[in-house]
């Protein structure tokens, strides 16, 4: 009887693979849904997703590897024999190949390479370019033709190349010598009179970056331009490849992915997958930062200690404080955060978005200051102790505010990740903030009488 693949666990495929003949499994699989194969070879482990990969097509394994994380996806090309991947590697953009193929141990990639004849050596010279640059996100396969061409051998040129090519919205102009001139759309060509020259139709306002340019500016540029593919140059300024917005997707997700755990201070790199020792090495030095923080925030409570015993409501209203503060605070990091990933936050304009952010965290305080105040009241049954509550509540919530945005700009200014570990430097001054204001404030009350 037929098994529905699409329900199988990732327990189940051994024991169905090893049930069927091999025909009638390669069978299976090409039929099975693309998405569907996708998913199920995330869900095995490396060796049998491996196993998988070696029953199915070139075209279909190579789709397939390019779907997996570039590690994954490295360690099933190296178990496949020399011929079998070569044969993949044929079919792999060159810009995934690169990408793959740099994860495998040397020795196999120089093997692999050299056995790919004219692909090898197109994989071999983007593996020159660092992977988190535009030479690292392109891929070479650009449409391009010469100025001095007509639209009709423009075109003919497209239809011979259409089956090679990754993106055929834009054509792209050189000169002789291959340096970019201008860019034409496929409106224009089709619009165009057959015989008229491709110099008189050449957009020459053409936006290129450099092989240089990192892989968060040309998703920046992407992104405000609307692109769909964005043409990349050499230091001669001739035209070398494309990064098209399917690969900065990619990059989006993985400088978001990264800047989320640095905000807390995990390794940018880490996954839930990575070697023990690795992610102990990542995490243990920030734990200690944070630690040292905790130990701050605790010297600041220690020091009103005699208030606390005589008032043991404070302890209780202590964590409402410093909690709200945090939250506050962390809402603005993580908006300033954004905006410095994304280019909003010219280097002039820190301190209005400092400023801004205090004012916000201020009116944000005075509303929930006074809701804090009414519930301390009603608790406490003492008005001042409210007041006390309230008054500590919009200080800390206004500095909160402040600092969530003086934090990652203040990275930025340094040279470093703004996202880096901002949540445990956020954490100190709410802490400190809070428990100074509220418990100095029911401190000066306690002495006057206001609260007893």
């Amino acid at each position: 009887m037929a098994v529905d693949l699409t329900t199988l666990t990732s327990e189940e495929w051994p024991a169905w693979l090893e049930a069927q003949p091999l025909a009638e499994a390669q069978a299976a699989l090409v039929a099975l849904p693309r998405e569907q194969l996708h998913e199920a070879l995330r869900r095995l482990d490396n060796e049998f997703a491996a196993r998988i990969l070696s029953l199915l097509p070139p075209e279909v394994a190579a789709e397939a590897l390019s779907e997996l994380p570039y590690e994954d996806a490295a360690e099933a090309l190296a178990s496949h024999d020399l011929e079998q991947a070569v044969a993949v590697v044929q079919e792999l953009d060159p810009d995934d190949a690169a990408d793959i193929i740099a994860e495998m141990p040397v020795g196999q990639r120089e093997a692999l390479l050299e056995a790919s004849g004219a692909a090898g050596e197109v994989i071999e010279e983007l593996l020159v370019y660092s992977e988190d640059t535009a030479g690292g996100l392109m891929t070479p396969e650009v449409l391009e033709v010469w100025r001095q061409w007509t639209v009709a051998e423009a075109i003919d040129a497209i239809r011979r190349r259409s089956e090679e090519l990754e993106q055929i919205y834009y054509t792209y102009v050189v000169d002789r010598n291959d340096v970019l001139i201008g860019v034409v759309t496929m409106r224009d060509l089709i619009l165009a009179p057959p015989c008229t020259p491709i110099d008189a139709i050449t957009n020459r306002d053409v936006t290129s970056v450099s092989v240089d340019t990192d892989q968060e500016s040309v998703a920046e540029i992407i992104s405000d331009l609307n692109l769909l593919a964005l043409p990349v140059v050499d230091r001669q300024g001739r035209l070398v490849g494309i990064v098209t917005v399917d690969d900065v997707i990619d990059v989006i997700q993985e400088e978001a992915s990264e800047d989320l755990q640095r905000l807390v201070g995990a390794g940018a790199d880490e996954r839930t997958d990575s070697p023990f020792g690795y992610s102990v090495r990542m995490r243990l030095p920030w734990l200690h930062v944070n630690l040292l923080t905790a130990f701050c925030a605790a010297a600041v409570v220690g020091l009103f200690h005699e208030s606390i015993a005589r008032l043991t409501l404070l302890a209780v209203f202590m964590p409402v404080v410093a909690g709200q503060g945090g939250n506050t605070g962390a809402q603005t990091m993580a908006v300033v955060i954004r905006g410095l990933a994304l280019g909003e936050i010219p280097a002039g304009y820190a301190r209005r978005v400092i400023a801004r952010e205090a004012l916000l965290g201020l009116v944000n305080g005075l509303v929930v200051g006074i809701v804090t105040a009414t519930i301390a009241w009603w608790t406490s049954n003492t008005p001042a102790f409210g007041l006390v509550l309230g008054v500590a509540m919009v200080a800390n919530m206004a500095l909160a505010c402040a600092f969530g945005a003086i934090i990652p700009l203040g990275l930025r200014t340094l040279g470093l990740d703004p996202a880096q570990s901002s949540s445990i430097f956020l954490t100190l001054v709410t802490d400190v903030v809070g428990f100074s204001a509220f418990l100095g404030l029911a401190t000066i009350a306690l002495n006057v009488g206001l609260i007893h």
